[in-house]
């Protein structure tokens, strides 16, 4: 993609950020290093960086996205969502401390200030997600809208974080033993992250809130409901209304 196809592509999708849906890309990107400058071109037009998300390309290769500071919201909140919208349930953490790109492991794990319940809503600026390829996606943020952010996990640092109680619907709900990221594996990926962040947006920065990759979900989030979700009295809370 040449420099104005870019711009094009992140100017549509900042567009449909809060309209219309795009039929597709064109020209699409080529690489990911092209979804990633459509990712930075895109903030341009729709504001500051509050946050980051954990992603797969093609459901395989490591990745990233960013996440408007607008996009992020307290438990209780309420969103207005598409037709379209899915939910997951997330762990999630907030920095203390800005991350460099060359931190070392230890100041990467000090610069955790804690660890949280987390939805994600998932809302696509494409009119058929599965009709784009992996980069088109990742050029979209891969469909973040909107991180709630629940309760503090108090006990993050000593507790096992590859399986937790995870539940999405009324306190009575079994939870489900979900898989996902250690500590250390959480560790690597802001590692990886601080890299990119710095050449995508203004980096790793203290009160940043990273999701992790998806513990429950994705799954319909229909609106006008009440959706709640969490572990053992750790909770998150969220009420939707349509778009």
């Amino acid at each position: 993609m040449q420099r104005d196809q870019i711009a094009s592509a992140a100017e549509a999708l900042a567009a449909a950020n809060d309209g219309e849906t795009l039929d597709a890309l064109n020209p699409l990107p080529e690489s990911p290093a092209e979804a990633y400058a459509v990712q930075a071109e895109s903030l341009r037009h729709l504001g500051p960086v509050g946050g980051w998300k954990h992603a797969l390309l093609g459901g395989r290769d490591l990745s990233c996205a960013p996440v408007l500071d607008r996009a992020i919201h307290p438990s209780g909140t309420t969103l207005a969502v598409a037709p379209h919208a899915r939910l997951e349930l997330e762990i999630a953490v907030r920095l203390r401390a800005d991350i460099s790109p060359k931190a070392k492991p230890t100041e990467i794990l000090e610069a955790i200030g804690s660890v949280h319940v987390a939805f994600e809503v998932l809302q696509s600026r494409f009119t058929t997600l599965e009709k784009q390829p992996p980069l088109a996606q990742m050029a979209d943020r891969f469909s973040n809208q909107a991180i709630v952010l629940g309760d503090e996990v108090p006990d993050w640092q000593s507790r096992d974080l590859t399986r937790l109680p995870l539940a999405i619907g009324t306190p009575s709900d079994p939870p489900t033993m979900a898989a996902g990221m250690s500590l250390s594996e959480i560790v690597c990926f802001l590692s990886f992250l601080a890299e990119r962040a710095a050449v995508i947006g203004p980096g790793l920065r203290a009160e940043d809130c990273i999701v992790t990759g998806a513990r429950i979900g994705p799954q319909p989030l229909p609106a006008g409901a009440e959706v709640r979700g969490g572990l053992e009295g750790c909770q998150v809370s969220m009420t939707t209304r349509p778009l």
